[in-house]
Formats: C-alpha cells, structure tokens, sequence
C-alpha cells in the first residue's frame, strides 16, 4: 500500500539484488577560494539558515475499536478548505464536518454528489480522496471520522486560504546520540510577515523504533519558540512540528539523521607530497571511536601572504576512509594538487578552516573543527603560480591507495556491456524504468532498483557498480537519479569520467534542494508501513549539506529541465504542503542547481503518473533532445 502512495505521490529511485563486495576509488577534488567564502556554493551551512514554511497541516488521530474519531479542526482561513483523509480504509469512510454556522453537518465520502449547502469538489488522490469545501466560515469545526474497517491511526491532511503559516528550523549541526537537537519555530501572519502571538509549539518525536515521544516547547519574548529532544538510537527520526493557537493550526515535518559519534577530529593535520607529480596528501587528525565506513570530509586550506595576512587558498573535498598511521595515530586522508598554494602565493603558516566530517548515508555532521594548524613536511615555497586555475587542479591524481570496499546489493540491469553507453535512471522508491525506450537509440542501459529507498551516496555507488564493466557512461535521470548521478561524478572515479558528448548528466523533476514532501510522507509510514521511509538526503536541510559539498566545476556538467501543473496543483494532497509552481514532489524553486545548466521550466506536466498534468517524463520532444545531446 505504501508503495501506491509513493507512486501516486512521490519523487522516483531503485534496484533487484546480489550482495557483492565493490571496490571504489574516491576523487578528492579543490575548488578556487571565491566558491567557499560567505555566499559561496562551497560555503558552510547551517540547518538553522533553511527553514520549513509550512501552510497546512498533517493531523494524526487515533481511532477507536470502533473505526471513530471526534474532535475539532481549527479553521482560520475561510474561502476553501481543502483536506484529504488518510487512511487504509479509504472507500469505507466518512468524513464529517460541522462550521457551526446551522447548515448542518457536511458528510464526505468518496461518492458524496452533494453537502447540502456547501460546494464540495471531490480529488481522487490515487489511494486516497480529497475534497475541496468552498464558501465556508472559519472557526473551529467540529469534525469526525467513521472507518469502520480499520482501527489505530488516521490523519487528516488540510490546508485553508490563510496566508497565515509555521516557520520551523532544526538550529543544532550536529545529530549524534547522546547530544541534544534543538529546533525552533514561529507562526507568522504572512511568509515574511509579523509573528503571532500567544500560539503554543510542540514538537512531536518519532524514532526508529517506533516510539512517539511529545515535547512542549518554550516560546522567547520574541514569540520564538524552541525545543530540545537527546536521541538514544542511531537512524532516521522524524520532528514534526505543531502549531495551535485560536483557529490556527499548521504543522512543519523535518526529517533527519541521527549517527553515532565514531569519528571525532583530533588537533591538527599534518602534509607531505604523495606520489608522482604536486599532489600533496593531508593527514587530518582524527580519533577512531569504531566507525568502519567511509565518510565525506571537507575543509578550507588557508595560508599567510607575504604581509603576514591570512589568505585563502582553496577549498577541499572528498569520500576518505579513516586510516591508521605508522605512529598509532588515525587519520583522514585528503589529496589536493600542491599548485593551488602556489596561485595564491601563500606561505606558511598554514591551516585548515572548517572542516567538517559527515556521514555518508544522511550527510549528520559527525565531527568538525573551526580551525586547526596544518604543518607541511614539504618545501612549497617554490611551487610557481600557474597563471589560471588548470583543468587537472581541480581533481587530485586518482590514487589507488585511498580505494575501500563497499558491501552492495547490485541490482539488475539491461545493458550493453563494453559500450559507450548512457544510462536511464530513474529515482525515490520508483516501480521501474520511467523512460520511453522507443525515445532513445544506440547502446542504453537501464537502471532498476524497484522501490528502493537510498542515500544519494548508496545510490551513487550502485550507478557506478553497474556502469563498472562499461567503456564510458552519460546518464539521463529522473528526479533523485539527478543528485545520484552529480554525487557519483563529483565524489567517485567511475565510467562516467571517460564519456564524450556536449552532456554528461541529464536530469528531469530533480530535488537538488531538497522537497518539503520529505517529511510529509515519511510521516505516513504508521498507517501504510515503513514502505521507503524517511531520506534525509532529500529533506531541504539535509539538501542543502550535500550541496555545499559539491563544487561548480561538477555542478557545470549537468543540465536540468523542471515541470509545473497547468492548474492550481499537480496532485490535491502534496499541494497541501508545497508551494507553488511545483510539480506535485518537487517545487521549481528547489529543483533548481545553481553553477548548472539550466534548460527550462515546462508548464502542463507532473511529476508522475497519476496526477493533474501528464507525466513529465515522457515528453518524447525532450526525450528526443536528451538522446542526441547526451554523452556516451
């Protein structure tokens, strides 16, 4: 059932299964300094700076042993209300509704043909059914839901004309166990507007585990509130966020990441020319604490001018393993090429600013350090500024010594094995191959990883696993196969980097910045099952973290289309929580990739099947231009 949801909803991934252990080689790749300082792509972020703007709301009710809920529904908008119960008993209930006003009751169903004096258009929503009430009052509704086919858990999704809504940010870097998580969050008269005073948060806890834990927040004199939860479990949690004051309600999910402390960076970093060529290796200190992957370290190198002023130098960046040194101390290991110091004309002393370590399966910061003194054990002195930045700067010499296993399930796949070939991705939880074949010619690779639920870096890898045996790849990729694809050639050497063509990626419906709808349906998964479940690579803060890891020159290989509905809405339930012009997943505003290649927004299609507009994915005039332009 969860799957229906998602297909009817959702963004597009996937993947059939052999477990194989895969060897990868990491690029570590540098980026000129004007990409890593204030208002760089490159620059640190904060989920504090990415707020959640919500103007609806997602209320979980708990039915009785009879299939019954009764309660109120505040209503501060007036005009429409639209709302969509969700429920596993879909043609089996009935939703009522009662203004107050002495017109009587509104009873809905999936065959209501009228509600007495209301106008009531009916959505059908692919598992579910929505309805929009017209010309009503606001206020408080006193509202029930009869579904006597099921018990446990429903919720009432819904969304009214106020431009009133709920601002909500996760304000802590780091999620690990053990370390408390602080969000805050405000209700505003407009998106830009006032606050409103005296509305009362809370933020509702899910774990992996199942729990469901309610925490009051405290509200500032400034009518901010905030609130703190300390996770005991690693994975994926949900916060959602509750809005209540008067006939206001909104709600806000976030979805994120939670790790164990496995790394924690030590002091200082310590380089030396490594190999053949100006490739200098920098040992970042770190204490091992039982992490047994790899992990994604980025950091500011600086120096000092020939005025003793610091100066920057460039920005660097990649997958690493945690390795054991000579003298028992661990370490992170970065290559850059030695001639970025000599462009900038620094000198020492050195150091490194920023560093940040994530995991790879959510981009949690694990471990971080505002600066720490970098000593070079090499004379840099005499390295000449090369004039310009050099194509080979901008990716450290492939270096096979900073290979590592992965453990894969490798999913099937038709292919032309050998060839210059481009690769069909599809993206989230997707049931299969959305591509038209008849669309695209010459030797095509498929991907299929049907209804699977990946990191970008899972899926990266994966992409590359299965384009392994082949001379060269360009990739055609719908929506979260758009980040998969950017993630595998900016972080991993793989048949990607041998293509030719005017195109290397190609991405249609892509969340680069992530989609509220994140939360929204991770929140589903106590009626309909884990089913995909939270991702928090595809939540707008986690969005932003991966972002601020991948450079322009990566960035300036792919070219993006977005869609939008020729209507109010692609789909009547994430039209509740996105904001238009969307594509009934990905809102045009988040699906763009600054440093990339813009190609257009299509107004009159959709995300997927199933909703208002056609799919976007199978504009054969598109497809058709994507097929010639693409690299092979």
């Amino acid at each position: 059932m969860h799957r229906l949801l998602v297909l009817a909803l959702a963004l597009m991934c996937a993947i059939a299964t052999d477990a194989a252990p895969v060897v990868v080689t990491p690029k570590h790749r540098a980026a000129p300094p004007e990409e890593m300082l204030l208002g760089g792509p490159l620059a640190p972020v904060s989920p504090a700076d990415i707020p959640l703007w919500s103007r609806g709301a997602m209320l979980r009710v708990e039915l009785d042993a009879d299939g019954r809920w009764d309660g109120v529904l505040p209503d501060d908008g007036g005009g429409d209300l639209r709302i969509v119960p969700v429920s596993q008993a879909r043609d089996d209930l009935v939703l009522t509704l009662d203004d107050g006003s002495g017109r009587g009751p509104i009873r809905l169903t999936p065959a209501t043909e009228s509600a007495g004096a209301q106008t009531v258009e009916i959505q059908a929503i692919g598992f579910f059914t929505g309805y929009d009430v017209r010309a009503h009052q606001p206020g408080r509704w006193r509202a029930s839901i009869n579904a006597p086919a099921q018990t446990g858990v429903a919720y009432l999704a819904f969304a009214t004309e106020s431009p009133a809504g709920l601002l909500s940010a996760r304000v802590t870097d780091r999620t690990v166990v053990g370390r408390p998580i602080e969000f805050r969050a405000s209700a505003h008269e407009t998106r830009n507007g006032p606050v409103l005073r005296d509305v009362l948060m809370e933020m509702i806890v899910s774990t992996p585990d199942g729990r469901r834990v309610t925490i009051p927040m405290t509200a500032n004199d400034g009518g901010v509130s905030s609130g703190f939860f300390t996770p005991d479990k690693t994975g994926e949690h949900s916060v959602q966020i509750v809005a209540r004051g008067g006939s206001l309600l909104r709600t806000a999910q976030h979805t994120l990441g939670v790790v164990a402390e496995d790394v924690i960076v030590g002091g200082g970093a310590l380089a030396r020319m490594s190999g053949q060529g100006p490739t200098l290796r920098i040992d970042i200190g770190a204490l091992d604490r039982g992490r047994v992957e790899h992990c994604r370290v980025t950091a500011q190198l600086w120096g000092t001018d020939g005025r003793g002023n610091a100066v920057p130098i460039c920005w660097i960046g990649g997958m690493t393993m945690l390795q054991a040194g000579a003298d028992g101390e661990d370490s992170l290991p970065l290559d850059v090429d030695a001639r970025w110091i000599g462009r900038a004309g620094a000198s020492g002393p050195f150091e490194l600013r920023h560093v940040e370590v994530r995991c790879p399966r959510s981009l949690a910061l694990l471990s971080g350090s505002d600066a720490m003194p970098l000593q070079i054990d090499a004379d840099v002195a005499g390295i000449a500024n090369p004039g310009r930045i050099l194509e080979e700067m901008r990716v450290a010499r492939r270096s096979e010594d900073l290979g590592f296993v992965v453990d894969l399930d490798i999913p099937g796949i038709n292919r032309a094995a050998g060839g210059h070939n481009l690769l069909l991705v599809h993206g989230y939880c997707a049931d299969g191959n959305p591509w038209p074949l008849g669309n695209f010619s010459g030797a095509i690779e498929v991907f299929s990883d049907p209804e699977a639920n990946r990191s970008h870096d899972q899926f990266a890898l994966l992409l590359n696993a299965l384009a392994d045996t082949t001379k060269s790849s360009g990739v055609v990729a719908h929506s979260q196969g758009g980040c998969a694809a950017l993630h595998l050639y900016t972080y991993y050497f793989s048949a990607m980097d041998w293509a030719e063509g005017p195109r290397l990626i190609q991405s249609l419906g892509t969340p680069y910045q992530g989609t509220p709808l994140a939360g929204n349906l991770a929140a589903l998964g106590d009626i309909f099952g884990s089913g995909c479940g939270e991702n928090a690579d595809l939540s707008v803060d986690g969005a932003a973290a991966w972002l601020s890891g991948i450079p322009n020159d990566a960035r300036s290989r792919v070219y993006f289309w977005t869609t939008s509905a020729s209507g109010a809405w692609c789909n009547f339930f994430s039209g509740l929580f996105l904001t238009n012009p969307e594509d009934g997943v990905v809102e045009v505003a988040r699906g763009q990739l600054p440093g990339a290649n813009n190609m257009g927004n299509t107004v009159g299609q959709c995300h997927t099947l199933g909703m208002s507009n056609p799919p976007q994915y199978q504009d054969a005039s598109r497809n058709s231009e994507m097929n010639a332009n693409a690299a092979r």
